[in-house]
């Protein structure tokens, strides 16, 4: 596979994105999967394609049959001269990855990459992530009367990662990065009704 290729197509395809979900989130994501892979086992191949491609066909973002079928993701493997039976299992794994998916990994490669984009959800860059999606949706930063707001994606979601983290790696990274959620609520809402 050309990995160089693969980073181009993808910079080139998220250059212009400001929801967080933009190719330095990729970027992220498949080097904490790779972390995790080296400390875990799992194909590394198949961690890395699904770690780069994993919101190529994000439901947020694309058409529902796209999204279902993984139609980006697919046609960029084909490019890159990757084997049926490759696409395929990268495709198993994209579609476990998404926290609105609900669905449950099954392959030790699907964890991984799960909890990779779970952990870039979360601490420092995760808050920063969250805002920025707020943002870009017209969600209100905080409203005592909208449930709708950036604040409540984190009772919503984000406070809930560390428990559904998988491998133990993983876990051990999810404690520092849960902690450092906790407190910015904490201190949000103790500027926020400062009186």
């Amino acid at each position: 596979m050309d990995e160089q290729l693969l980073v181009n197509r993808l910079q080139e395809t998220f250059k212009e994105d400001c929801t967080g979900h933009d190719f330095e989130h990729m970027k992220r994501v498949h080097h904490l999967a790779m972390y995790l892979q080296s400390q875990e086992g799992g194909d590394i191949e198949l961690i890395s394609l699904a770690s780069w491609l994993h919101d190529l066909d994000d439901h947020k973002f694309v058409t529902k049959n796209e999204a279902e079928t993984k139609t980006n993701a697919r046609k960029l493997m084909k490019e890159l001269n990757i084997n049926d039976d490759i696409i395929e299992k990268v495709c198993a794994i994209i579609s476990c990855v998404s926290f609105s998916a609900h669905q449950a990994p099954v392959s030790l490669e699907a964890k991984i990459v799960q909890d990779a984009d779970r952990l870039d959800a979360m601490g420092a860059i995760g808050i920063a992530r969250a805002f920025a999606y707020g943002a870009s949706i017209q969600r209100p930063i905080y409203s005592q009367t909208n449930p709708q707001n950036t604040l409540q994606h984190f009772d919503d979601k984000l406070l809930k990662l560390k428990d559904f983290m998988h491998t133990k790696t993983a876990k051990q990274i999810a404690e520092k990065r849960h902690q450092r959620l906790e407190e910015f609520v904490d201190h949000f809402k103790e500027e926020w009704s400062f009186k």
